[in-house]
C-alpha cells in the first residue's frame, strides 16, 4: 500500500469516526419489533465500531506497538499516528491484509447508511440459527441477528447489517449491537450472499420502532397496504433462498385486535377467528366454504379485510414461485375483476332488452306506417275514381 493510498483510507475512516461521535442518535436505544412477535433491543457501542469500518484493532493491539486499552481509543490512536502507521506496513512490521479487511472499502462507504435503523426501508430481518447453516454444509456465521435495507435513495442498493447478543452492562437486558456491515450495488449483487446466509433460515418482517434516548421517545409502525407490500417482498427473497417467513403473530395480533370490531356493522360468528388462524397456519386460500357459507356478503367488512389480504398474500406468492412473475394478479383483484365482467355482463342484457324492446317498437311502427300507406292508396284511388266519372 503506498503512502497516498493509506493517507486516502485513514481519511475515509475519520470521516466515519467524525460522524459518530458527532451524530446523537448512535446513543440512542432502539427496540425492534417483528412480524414473528420477537423484540430485540439494538444500541451502537463505540466498541462496535472498528469492526464495522473494517479494521483489525484485535491484530493491532497484538503488535504491541500500542497502548491504548479500549478498541475505540486504538483506532482514534491508529487515525493520528498514520504516519507511523505506514512505517510499520512499509516495513513489514504490520501486515496491512491483516489489519485492514478486504471490503474496507465498502464497509466504509456504507458505514452511515446501515447504521440507520428504518422500518420504512427496512426489507426484512432474520433471526440467525447457526444450526439450520450446519444441516445444510453453507458457510457458518456468529451473528445472532440480521437486517436487511434497501437505499432509499436509488431502490437498488442494499445493505445487511449482523448483530450479536450480549448483555448490557447497565441494567444487565439482553441487547443487540453492530458486528457486520455489508453494502450490496443492487439485488443481483447480494444474491449469492444471500442464500448463503439465509438458506433454511426464518426470515420476518418490522412492525414497529421504539427509539429512546435523552429527550427523545419515538415511535414508528408499519400499516396496512406497507405492511404487505413489506411481506411480499420478503417472500420472494425467502423463495429464493429456501427460507420460511414467519408473520403467524402479526396475524394473530391483527385478528385480536379487530374482534371487537368484527362484532358490529356485519355478520359475524365466534368460531371464524379460530378458522382464518388454521387457514393462515396451513397456507389455504379462505372461501365462504370454509364458513359453510355460500358467500361472503354479509360478513362484517373488517373480517373481509383481512380474508382477502391474506388470499392475495398466499394465491399471488405461491403463484409467483411458480411462475417466477411478480405481475401475476391477486386474489383480490381477480375477485374485482369477475365483480366487474359480471355486472358488465349484466348492463349488456339490460342493454340488449332495451334494443330487443325498441326493435319491436320500430317494427309496429313500421307496420302501422305501411297500413296508413296502404289506407292512403285506396283513398286516393277512390278519389280519381270520382273525379274520372265526374269529368
Amino acid at each position: 500500500m503506498r503512502k497516498f493510498e493509506l493517507d486516502e483510507l485513514i481519511e475515509k475512516i475519520q470521516g466515519n469516526i467524525n460522524k459518530f461521535n458527532g451524530n446523537s442518535k448512535y446513543k440512542n436505544t432502539y427496540f425492534l419489533k417483528f412480524a414473528n412477535g420477537e423484540t430485540i433491543k439494538i444500541c451502537f457501542p463505540p466498541s462496535s465500531v472498528p469492526h464495522l469500518l473494517g479494521v483489525n484493532t484485535t491484530y493491532l493491539e497484538a503488535t504491541g506497538l500500542y497502548s491504548e486499552e479500549g478498541v475505540f481509543e486504538l483506532l482514534n490512536k491508529m487515525c493520528a499516528d498514520k504516519n507511523n502507521l505506514y512505517e510499520y506496513i512499509k516495513n513489514g512490521i504490520i501486515n496491512e491484509k491483516l489489519l485492514f479487511s478486504d471490503h474496507v472499502e465498502k464497509k466504509n462507504s456504507a458505514f452511515a447508511e446501515n447504521l440507520k435503523i428504518n422500518i420504512f426501508d427496512m426489507m426484512f430481518a432474520c433471526p440467525y440459527d447457526s444450526s439450520r447453516s450446519y444441516t445444510t454444509g453453507e458457510e457458518n456465521y456468529k451473528f445472532d441477528y440480521v437486517l436487511v435495507t434497501k437505499s432509499p435513495y436509488d431502490d437498488k442498493s442494499i445493505f445487511m447489517l449482523g448483530l450479536v447478543a450480549n448483555i448490557d452492562k447497565v441494567d444487565k437486558s439482553k441487547r443487540y449491537v453492530p458486528m457486520s456491515n455489508q453494502y450490496f450495488e443492487s439485488m443481483e449483487d447480494a444474491e449469492e450472499k444471500f442464500r448463503s446466509v439465509f438458506r433454511n433460515q426464518e426470515l420476518t418482517i418490522p412492525v414497529k420502532l421504539q427509539c429512546s434516548g435523552t429527550g427523545i421517545d419515538s415511535r414508528f409502525v408499519l400499516y396496512g397496504e406497507k405492511k404487505f407490500e413489506k411481506a411480499r417482498e420478503a417472500q420472494e427473497v425467502a423463495d429464493m433462498c429456501s427460507a420460511t417467513l414467519d408473520v403467524s403473530e402479526d396475524y394473530r395480533y391483527i385478528l385480536t385486535q379487530k374482534h371487537d370490531a368484527m362484532r358490529s356493522g356485519g355478520f359475524i360468528n365466534k368460531d371464524f377467528s379460530n378458522v382464518i388462524q388454521q387457514h393462515i397456519k396451513e397456507g389455504k386460500i379462505i372461501t365462504p366454504q370454509s364458513f359453510k357459507l355460500q358467500s361472503f356478503e354479509g360478513v362484517n367488512e373488517y373480517l373481509r379485510d383481512i380474508i382477502n389480504a391474506h388470499n392475495d398474500f398466499i394465491s399471488h406468492n405461491s403463484t409467483v414461485a411458480i411462475n417466477d412473475d411478480p405481475s401475476v394478479p391477486t386474489y383480490t383483484s381477480l375477485k374485482k375483476k369477475v365483480e366487474e365482467l359480471k355486472n358488465a355482463k349484466e348492463e349488456l342484457l339490460l342493454a340488449n332488452e332495451k334494443l330487443i324492446s325498441a326493435n319491436e317498437t320500430l317494427i309496429q311502427e313500421n307496420k302501422d306506417l305501411e297500413e296508413k300507406v296502404s289506407d292512403n292508396e285506396v283513398t286516393i284511388n277512390e278519389a280519381i275514381k270520382v273525379l274520372t266519372k265526374t269529368k
